[in-house]
């Protein structure tokens, strides 16, 4: 199992880089993390770096003694744990600061994993990530601490959409109770990631919605987001807030979402869609990745240009 050689490599190497995707969220840090707090017990030195930092919402999780920003003067490290990333491509510039010499470490849970490391751990009916790292806890009989137990249980929550989505099974949901009885709060968790709106939130959310199409058919939804409005103040990304509305339309099978990206000449694609309608493949077609209903890319093009060849694929795959 890949999941033996995740154990080797731990137990062969004694330093670490730990990183994840541009786009910092749920899954991805509270992954971090864990993962790091699982090193130390072990005896190993690890240090995460990412090319965002955490965001507002997710700042309860940092811990500056592993979270170090972008090109800080870091020990080097013997191997490199990449979490969440289906390929390399989405770590973003973390990936310059990699030694060539050491060996990569993927561990993931998205269908369309390129399998780019040099040991790859990828569990496509996995929930999250953080579903792995607790796995990976298990085998190793290594005891749970409060703040791992808070970590994971930040990165199962969000990434499942609160135990919504198709992938949450009864393994999550054994996974989520072990970890209640670390005495984390719930509702106090769930306050933090998901309440705590700004002003300027709520005038994007309302301008994005404002946006809503459907197509003739009354199958396809699709929204347009602004990056260029006011966000100092944002504690999270808005996206799944935004096509959530969108999913939840009855006949509605998939939804996707444009955002301005940082470079003016491309836009940023989020894709959803509900049961067999596979949008990874979308994603994949535009050199992106995903799971089957939930999946993005970045094309390059204007928003007219970009919402005409995405709809295109779109409208393909829900038949």
């Amino acid at each position: 199992m890949s999941i033996n050689k995740i154990i080797k490599a731990i137990d062969r190497y004694d330093s670490f880089l730990i990183t994840s995707h541009i786009g910092l969220e749920g899954d991805a840090l509270g992954s971090e993390l864990a993962l790091a707090y699982l090193l130390k017990k072990k005896g190993k030195n690890a240090v995460i770096v990412n090319e965002d930092g955490v965001p507002q919402n997710y700042m309860f999780l940092e811990d500056k003694r592993f979270i170090k920003p972008l090109y800080a003067k870091i020990k080097k490290p013997e191997a490199v744990f990449i979490l969440d990333c289906s390929d390399m491509s989405r770590c973003g510039k973390v990936s310059g600061i990699m030694p060539q010499d050491a060996p990569l470490v993927s561990i993931d849970h998205h269908i369309s994993n390129m399998c780019f490391g040099d040991i790859n751990w990828v569990e496509a009916k996995s929930s999250s990530t953080g579903e792995m790292i607790y796995k990976l806890y298990k085998k190793m009989n290594i005891p749970f601490e409060r703040k791992a137990a808070i970590c994971l249980y930040t990165a199962i929550l969000t990434d499942t959409g609160s135990f919504r989505y198709s992938a949450t099974s009864s393994y999550t949901h054994q996974a989520a109770a072990e970890l209640l009885k670390f005495n984390i709060a719930p509702d106090d968790i769930y306050k933090k990631v998901y309440e705590c709106n700004s002003y300027s939130d709520i005038i994007m959310f309302k301008k994005a919605l404002d946006t809503l199409t459907i197509d003739d058919t009354g199958k396809i939804a699709w929204l347009k987001m602004d990056m260029d409005l006011p966000d100092s103040q944002s504690c999270f990304d808005q996206t799944d807030n935004v096509m959530d509305f969108a999913r939840r339309i009855k006949d509605i099978r998939a939804c996707f979402l444009l955002r301005r990206a940082k470079n003016k000449n491309e836009v940023r694609v989020n894709l959803r869609s509900k049961g067999n309608v596979d949008v990874s493949k979308v994603a994949r077609f535009f050199g992106g990745g995903g799971h089957r209903n939930a999946s993005g890319c970045t094309v390059k093009g204007s928003f007219a240009e970009v919402e005409s060849l995405v709809f295109k694929q779109v409208k393909k795959a829900i038949k």
